[in-house]
């Protein structure tokens, strides 16, 4: 009979002692997803301020350069592996006029305003209409 208390006892302290590893880890995973959430929250108000930085760059200078007013949105997809392809598309009618070879010369001085980042690529397009 003392053996059997004895068994019981075992089985009951290992019981708990699984018990208590599956929360620590259900804690510690808790934990890790939060941290996961947050990384992700301060990467995007990182690149939230390079973005607003660069619009604010393209849209001076197509002020200064006869294109007031123009449309200019800017777009991206971050694939699987956390790279960032950027798109940035401005509209205004002087640029519908132009030739190729001038809309190309422009997309490259637009192109000076990318801003530095390893894990990024931008392509510039022009809305005609």
């Amino acid at each position: 009979m003392k053996r059997m208390d004895e068994m019981s006892r075992l089985k009951l302290m290992v019981c708990m002692g699984f018990a208590v590893v599956f929360a620590v880890l259900i804690a510690l995973s808790l934990s890790l997803k939060a941290f996961g959430k947050e990384k992700v929250e301060l990467n995007e108000k990182y690149y939230s301020v390079l973005e607003n930085a660069m619009k604010e760059n393209v849209r001076d200078y197509l002020n200064n350069n006869g294109y007031m007013n123009s449309g200019i949105m800017i777009t991206h997809s971050v694939d699987g592996e956390g790279y960032r392809k950027y798109t940035v598309t401005v509209h205004h009618g002087r640029i519908d006029r132009m030739e190729e070879s001038e809309r190309s010369e422009l997309s490259r001085k637009l192109s000076e305003f990318d801003f530095e980042a390893d894990n990024c690529g931008f392509e510039h397009k022009f809305l005609l209409e």
